[in-house]
């Protein structure tokens, strides 16, 4: 045998050595790895099956003593076993259904008094959170509720309940409503609150400034009184502001520079005092601005702010003589 020869039979049993060594290797793993490969296999093949009740990819194993080992060790910890799964998602429905029981029972002792109640079925608790669907007015996207638009022709005050509707993203509510709860600041989630036009009284709760996602905020056309919250300067993703057309009295919190964000602000048709705060001219994006019909609010005259009022579109209200 050549040399040359000689040296790629040695090469080839070196390879063949190597492909043996790595063989064994993979036929041999520690328990973490054990489970998790388990694990990905039951997810994989479908065994076993699908919980039919949930329909989210829960499995059966995950009641089993593999996904207790399993879980201990993944890299989510707190992953829920299909139990913990089914009692999470029958205690989601039935605050959810509590709390549109309340808001139906405060409102109406006469479905007639509804221009409509279809679907509202306060007897029986739905069977999944979809079913909300069919209720009038209400929003139900992957598994939450995240609308509620209702006109209720009643007067009556919005009950504490309303604050339990956490997922709610938009709030729309239009029937003479006369209060609303401090508990309105639990729903950290909304985007769009509007309960203009109806018959509001009382101060905006402080509280509203627990709603930091809100784009637009609509509070027109009621009754409030009070001074406006500093805390309204916590919602610095605002974009519309309208407080228009209530009996909110006293000055203009410097807070509300924060909100740097604004394109539209109503202000107008209030018992409103002073100047307006200087800090405003950060809202660079703002188009509107309505603040007459009030009891002495006004522009500042220096330099900076008739120069940024002068670059909005629409501009409604007096400049203060000094």
């Amino acid at each position: 045998m050549t040399s040359k020869a000689r040296t790629h039979t040695i090469i080839g049993l070196l390879l063949l050595i190597a492909l043996v060594i790595g063989a064994c290797d993979s036929q041999i793993s520690d328990p973490e790895t054990s489970i998790h490969n388990k694990a990905n296999e039951r997810i994989t093949e479908g065994a076993p099956a699908f919980e039919d009740q949930l329909g989210d990819g829960c499995l059966r194993w995950r009641d089993s003593e593999d996904f207790s080992a399993f879980r201990k060790t993944a890299d989510q910890p707190d992953w829920p076993t299909c139990k913990e799964v089914r009692e999470q998602r029958k205690q989601k429905i039935e605050t959810t259904f509590n709390a549109l029981k309340a808001l139906y029972r405060a409102t109406t002792t006469n479905s007639s008094e509804w221009l409509t109640n279809r679907g509202w079925d306060t007897t029986n608790v739905p069977t999944s959170m979809e079913a909300f669907n069919d209720w009038y007015g209400l929003t139900v996207v992957g598994g939450d509720l995240t609308g509620l638009t209702l006109d209720i022709d009643l007067t009556e005050p919005l009950p504490p309940e309303i604050g339990n509707l956490t997922n709610l993203t938009r709030l729309d509510l239009r029937g003479d409503f006369t209060g609303i709860p401090a508990e309105i600041g639990n729903l950290t989630n909304l985007e769009d609150l509007s309960l203009s036009s109806n018959q509001l009284t009382g101060p905006i709760p402080s509280e509203i400034g627990n709603l930091t996602n809100l784009t637009h905020l609509r509070l027109f056309g009621n009754e409030l009184t009070g001074t406006i919250p500093a805390e309204i300067g916590n919602l610095t993703n605002l974009e519309w502001l309208n407080l228009g057309g209530n009996e909110l009295t006293g000055t203009i919190p410097a807070e509300i520079g924060n909100l740097t964000n604004l394109t539209a602000v109503g202000l107008h048709k209030n018992q409103l005092t002073g100047k307006l705060p200087q800090e405003l001219v950060g809202a660079t994006k703002m188009s509107t601005l309505a603040f007459s019909e009030n009891a002495g609010l006004c522009a500042p005259a220096n330099t900076e702010f008739q120069a940024w009022l002068n670059g909005i579109r629409t501009v409604n209200g007096p400049t203060c003589s000094d």
